[in-house]
């Protein structure tokens, strides 16, 4: 990840995403395999000095579109999102996640 750039590299293909969409992505990646809030995202959003509001279930529904990660992010009803790490992996590097 290019964070002024909004840069990732995925299998080693270069992709550029919105600032928001990076921001959401970025904060979940802080906090991989644990199940985050909207608020919470929400909240990281207005600290970084962006406004993410009800959109950030948008930017999720994008982030799962443009990355090809509808099986990564995933949707914890009534609680929130949560990035599972160990597919995360597999779709950012090609290979499985050695113990």
């Amino acid at each position: 990840m290019e964070e002024k750039q909004h840069l990732l590299i995925q299998k080693g293909k270069e992709l550029r995403i919105g600032p928001y969409e990076f921001e959401v992505l970025f904060y979940m990646l802080e906090h991989i395999g644990a199940v985050v809030s909207r608020e919470e995202i929400n909240g990281a959003l207005l600290l970084r000095k962006r406004d993410g509001g009800r959109n950030v279930d948008t930017h999720i529904k994008n982030l799962r579109r443009r990355l090809d990660m509808h099986d990564v992010i995933l949707s914890v009803r009534s609680v929130g999102y949560r990035i599972d790490e160990e597919k995360f992996y597999r779709k950012v590097t090609g290979k499985d996640i050695l113990f």
